[in-house]
């Protein structure tokens, strides 16, 4: 899948109909566009190690090249299937406009001479969710129909571990309980899951279905851990400058509106009520009422239409006290800082106008994708059990040890429950009645042990890989549980458990019907990588002649390189 992620992960260019000639010292040319050196280079700096072309030197340059052609010959295409026709895509071209003319603006004007303190810095490190590294686990599904089922499993006392590695597609993590080996940075995860796992999970917590782009995600937080304050420093630093803009910010908002004179039109505050009580979420308004202005200032307004997307998380009826808290602090600010920044020339900024041409690439290449590569291609059943019968390996389940256990807090109550055992009592019930250990109340304290668990078992893991008898083994001790696996996700210095072995299973096959899911999803992203490829060779061979590579440049651009 190396050419579905790059395609997807970068956007660089624009094609224009010109015949194609290299400007001096530029690598390529696509039309009139230019690929420079820094367009490359900044290409192979974000691209993911798995996705770089396996050659070396030059050759490997231009593979990567050859992806930023590609992409502009996406483009092309998309524009020729009119696909920037899209009435969406100029209302999204603008609010990216208004956002990169408010952020130059505010650069500009308040960014400038921010002093700061090292206790300033400390204390806004601790404060932070970015301070902490986060050990997660995940479910990727391909539908969120199938997200919301396996959400729904684990509501009805199904465990995270067992659902994720029945469902998950991520056949990597998923043999793990869908748990990765190491812990991320907040500098390490895209902005979604920075703002889903890190600002917004406690340890322990499980996440609600949500879009990535690789499909449906359920996110499970297994631990956290506080990151090194002189390694983020730096880091810090620029936090801790964007809370001092954002306080500048809002001083500097509540200026303009007291110098512009922003008024509230009671009549369409009145008609905005009305019809979003009538339908918490979904008001009904005529073009005309969209256009209605709600707040009025010098040189602009703010319609009903255009305050609709900031009230649109509301789900709830609303009062008036409510709406103009909501707009007054978040819908007019913006409004009234894009005016001034307009009226200050920022529209003609170089990252505007960057911004605004990287916008419109990007949705380009996702209509063509969803057109090219999702609407046209589906797996069916037969190939989906082909690709289960010719990678066999990738749907294998882990060999594993299903154990009964009981984990306390003390060695004298495990002692106590030990004697009871042997007196005859049932583990299962006295292991959801005593044990500590997550779940046990749910499962009787049977648990499959794999061997990348470890971490999670600990001394009862390699306890049991050593046990022969069949009987109840313990108490063993296991030194600093982690906290994530245990009910009350508290850190303990030690517990002790009880359990016997209930069975050794092998690594084995799934049973295709246990994996249907996986096949259908592996077997479309095949057939998209196979139609990705075709699409590629045709695209070049429609605008051939429209498209080149300067030799040149791009030996003299790998010898750069190779010299640094």
């Amino acid at each position: 899948m190396k050419k579905v992620l790059i395609w997807l992960a970068v956007v660089l260019g624009c094609a224009c109909s010109a015949p194609p000639k290299p400007a001096p010292g530029a690598l390529a040319a696509v039309g009139e566009e230019q690929i420079a050196p820094e367009d490359l280079r900044r290409f192979e700096a974000e691209m993911d190690p798995a996705h770089r072309s396996p050659k070396k030197g030059i050759e490997a340059h231009r593979e990567h090249l050859q992806s930023l052609i590609d992409i502009e010959l996406m483009i092309r295409e998309a524009l020729a299937l009119k696909l920037d026709r899209d009435p969406e895509l100029a209302l999204a071209l603008e609010h990216v406009r208004q956002g990169a003319m408010v952020d130059a603006y505010l650069h500009n004007r308040l960014a400038q001479n921010v002093q700061l303190t090292e206790q300033q810095m400390r204390a806004s490190f601790e404060a932070h969710p970015a301070s902490q590294a986060v050990r997660g686990a995940h479910i990727l599904l391909a539908t969120r129909e199938q997200a919301e089922e396996a959400l729904a499993e684990i509501r009805a006392g199904q465990s995270f571990e067992e659902v994720a590695r029945r469902r998950s597609l991520d056949r990597q993590t998923a043999a793990k309980g869908g748990a990765f080996d190491k812990y991320y940075a907040f500098d390490r995860v895209s902005d979604q899951i920075y703002e889903k796992v890190f600002k917004a999970m406690k340890v322990g917590e499980i996440s609600a279905p949500f879009r990535t782009n690789q499909g449906y995600e359920i996110v499970k937080v297994l631990d956290k851990k506080q990151l090194d304050y002189e390694k983020y420093r730096p880091v810090v630093m620029r936090g801790v400058i964007m809370q001092e803009i954002e306080d500048r910010k809002t001083a500097h908002v509540a200026r303009l509106l007291d110098s512009l004179g922003a008024q509230l039109e009671p009549a369409s505050l009145h008609r905005l009520l009305e019809a979003w009580n009538a339908g918490p979420g979904h008001p009904e308004f005529s073009p005309q009422e969209e256009e209605a202005p709600l707040y009025r200032f010098a040189g602009g307004q703010l319609t009903i239409g255009e305050a609709l997307p900031w009230l649109a998380p509301q789900r709830t009826g609303l009062d008036s006290a409510q709406v103009e808290l909501l707009l007054w602090k978040k819908a007019l600010p913006e409004v009234v800082l894009a005016l001034v920044a307009a009226r200050a020339g920022f529209a003609a900024d170089p990252e505007v106008e960057r911004s605004c041409r990287q916008e419109r690439q990007r949705r380009l290449l996702e209509a063509l994708w969803k057109k090219k590569l999702e609407d046209e291609v589906v797996a069916t059943a037969t190939e989906a059990r082909a690709h289960y019968q010719a990678h066999p390996e990738v749907y294998q389940a882990p060999e594993e040890i299903v154990i009964q256990e009981i984990l306390v807090p003390t060695r004298q109550e495990a002692e106590a429950l030990l004697a009871q055992v042997r007196g005859g009592a049932d583990m299962g019930v006295l292991a959801a009645a005593h044990s500590i250990r997550m779940h046990a109340d749910k499962n009787n304290g049977v648990y499959g042990m794999r061997a990348f668990e470890r971490m999670i078992y600990k001394e009862v893991m390699g306890a049991a890989l050593r046990d022969s008898s069949g009987g109840v083994v313990g108490p063993v001790r296991v030194d600093r549980p982690l906290p994530s696996a245990l009910k009350g996700r508290d850190e303990r210095a030690e517990a002790y458990s009880l359990f016997k072995v209930l069975e050794r299973l092998p690594a084995r096959l799934r049973p295709f019907e246990e994996v249907v899911d996986q096949s259908f999803f592996y077997a479309r992203q095949e057939k998209q990588q196979q139609r990705l490829d075709a699409l590629e060779e045709e695209l070049r061979h429609k605008y051939k002649g429209q498209w080149a590579v300067d030799e040149e440049a791009l030996r003299s651009y790998g010898q750069t390189l190779a010299s640094e």
